[in-house]
């Protein structure tokens, strides 16, 4: 069994670099060299840092980060604004106005919920932005999102959610709308890449639900592997899908083969991650190598940030 999984795996590797050399003309995967999965690791230092009040670390991280990389301001983490925070901590000499009003018109920031950072709300109030102000930069990041898009994958979410309402069994309705929704992702990927954030925007937008990560779990195996998931990594690499995306995918198709996982990212509680990995022992290094936290850091984050 265990040559078996290495066998996967060993495939696994050499599709992704055979895609990686065949996507080179699409226009989406024009920056193959970036690789944003340094990136990740530091968002995930600098928030730790954040959360415990070590200001000075974590804007120095994020200061740092920023001259090479072009910020993302991710959808759990929110490091612009955390940037941001920072230096209204340290007293530093920002241009908050303009510097909020970016985040707004770049990465969709909404004022609505500053309230739950102190900091922030505290940086947005010091700034002074007027109401028209803050529509007029909504109104420039949401001209930038491709909303006939995101209705599509809205639908695909909800049909997905539809047939399965109440039914225990894998049925012909739900194997047509698993099929439907197979060939929609790949008429999305081929044209545009995968729909992330920057294209789509986020929850937040209408509080509806674009996460394609169920949808991918119901796709067929030989799809799945030979076709999303080597797009999916190369869209982690750029910063344009989140780790977790890929690793559950993979986890799952391989926990089903071969009974272990590689990124212990999929369903699983403590007890089980002994057992259920293929390595356990070099878990976080395997993790780290796809931009994936630590198995202890997002338990310790919401503890830290929720209390539970």
């Amino acid at each position: 069994m265990m040559k078996l999984f290495l066998k996967i795996i060993v495939i696994l590797l050499g599709i992704g670099f055979m895609f990686s050399c065949k996507v080179k003309n699409q226009e989406i995967f024009n920056k193959i060299d970036t690789n944003y999965i340094p990136y990740y690791l530091k968002v995930y230092e600098a928030d730790s840092l954040y959360l415990i009040k070590n200001y000075g670390r974590s804007y120095s991280i994020l200061d740092s980060l920023f001259k090479v990389y072009k910020p993302l301001n991710l959808e759990k983490y929110k490091e612009y604004e955390t940037y941001i925070s920072c230096a209204f901590a340290l007293d530093l000499k920002m241009s908050f106005k303009d510097s909020i009003l970016k985040s707004i018109e770049n990465y969709g920031s909404n004022s609505r919920y500053f309230k739950y950072d102190s900091l922030m709300n505290l940086a947005y109030k010091k700034a002074k932005i007027s109401n028209e102000e803050s529509l007029k930069s909504t109104k420039i990041y949401l001209s930038k999102l491709n909303f006939q898009l995101r209705d599509s994958i809205k639908l695909m979410c909800q049909e997905d959610q539809r047939v399965r309402r109440n039914k225990k069994n894998y049925d012909n309705q739900m194997r047509m709308i698993d099929s439907i929704n197979e060939i929609k992702l790949k008429v999305i990927i081929d044209k545009y890449g995968y729909p992330h954030e920057k294209l789509i925007g986020e929850y937040y937008i209408d509080s509806i639900d674009v996460n394609l990560s169920t949808i991918f779990l119901h796709t067929d195996e030989d799809f799945r592997i030979n076709y999303l998931l080597p797009k999916i990594l190369i869209a982690v690499k750029l910063g344009k899908a989140y780790p977790e995306l890929y690793s559950v995918s993979l986890d799952r198709y391989l926990e089903s083969k071969t009974e272990k996982q590689l990124y212990g990212s999929y369903n699983l509680s403590r007890d089980r991650k002994h057992t259920s990995v293929s390595n356990f022992d070099k878990l976080d290094s395997i993790r780290k190598s796809i931009g994936l936290p630590s198995t202890t850091y997002m338990n310790w984050r919401r503890k830290i940030k929720y209390g539970f």
